[in-house]
């Protein structure tokens, strides 16, 4: 998996959810806590070191589970970055 990649997968989604207005507190929060870390993951100079994207993938997973029914559109970009991190062996 190519930095280009993962850093271009990574702005779609931020972009993504700066668009999305859940309805619940819990939403909002996970929203938010997604921005601030896709925000730190950007500004690296490796956003694939391991340090860098720790506890990422439980984050993803959260949100995935989250906005599964509300968010579909979400979801998808929350899965593709997640099986990106995943064959990335992240």
């Amino acid at each position: 998996m190519g930095e280009t990649n993962i850093r271009q997968s990574l702005a779609k989604l931020q972009e993504h959810l700066q668009k999305t207005s859940p309805n619940d507190e819990e939403g909002r929060a996970i929203v938010n806590a997604l921005n601030e870390n896709i925000e730190l993951l950007l500004s690296q100079p490796d956003p694939l070191r391991a340090s860098n994207v720790q506890g990422l993938g439980d984050r993803l997973a959260t949100a995935i589970h989250h906005f599964e029914a509300t968010h579909p559109n979400l979801m998808n970009l929350l899965n593709r970055v997640a099986l990106m991190l995943s064959d990335g062996g992240l």
